[in-house]
């Protein structure tokens, strides 16, 4: 899931039997962000009522991938270190 995606609001409006697309549309969200909100939710057995006393934080963190970190803000550069030449097999 991409950092910054509302999870809590998705788990609210999907509690209120909200669908998909609607979700989607009220949040200015793609559908593809609510999908992946509600499968995670799914696999880990959260619903509203887990996150209703969690953070947005909390709530996005509990929903995300584990042993995932944030990608850094620009590229990290490759540098020199390949000599270019390929291993010997055999």
């Amino acid at each position: 899931m991409a950092n910054g995606i509302r999870a809590k609001d998705i788990s609210r409006l999907d509690g209120s039997g909200l669908s998909g697309r609607a979700i989607a549309a009220s949040l200015g969200v793609s559908r593809n962000s609510v999908a992946a909100v509600l499968a995670a939710a799914e696999r880990e057995g959260f619903g509203w009522e887990d996150a209703r006393p969690l953070s947005d934080r909390e709530v996005y963190d509990r929903l995300s991938p584990k042993g995932r970190t944030r990608p850094p803000s620009t590229p990290i550069p490759t540098g020199s270190a390949s000599t270019g030449s390929s291993p010997a097999t055999g």
